[in-house]
């Protein structure tokens, strides 16, 4: 993780607990819209293309997932990198890849745990963690 996102980090972690929300250079309504406008792209686009959609529990883990740990710290006024003016592309292409990842049973829709258990082999293709946001401390 870039040092420089660790005091954000923590920022949105006090405020969250609080139950506010941390000051952001967008308003908290439009960077939720945004990763909905992503996750649902994708869906209509599985949905046109007859693969497996996301379940209810997958959209609220990827909606809460992108806004509270990408969407916001990049938001941050004290963010250390620019904000790629493409994000919302980004987000939904990476949306794209853990969809493609998945593993769902025959004729079920892709469940949070399928969303979970697909991270740790699209890790690397996430185009959002190019922003070094919460790049691992782990040995490969």
């Amino acid at each position: 993780m870039d040092d420089g996102f660790k005091p954000i980090y923590d920022r949105l972690y006090k405020a969250y607990l609080a139950g506010q929300d941390a000051p952001a250079v967008f308003p908290r309504d439009l960077m939720v819209q945004n990763v909905n406008y992503a996750i649902e792209a994708i869906q209509s686009e599985r949905q046109s293309e007859s693969k497996p959609t996301f379940r209810e529990d997958a959209k609220h883990l990827l909606l809460t997932c992108f806004t509270e740990m990408v969407y916001k710290p990049l938001a941050s006024f004290d963010t250390p990198i620019a904000v790629p003016a493409n994000l919302s592309t980004v987000i939904q292409n990476d949306i794209r890849t853990i969809a493609d990842s998945t593993k769902p049973a025959p004729n079920q829709q892709i469940s949070a745990q399928a969303v979970l258990n697909s991270l740790p082999s699209v890790w690397g293709r996430i185009l959002s963690g190019a922003t070094k946001l919460w790049e691992g401390t782990e040995k490969p």
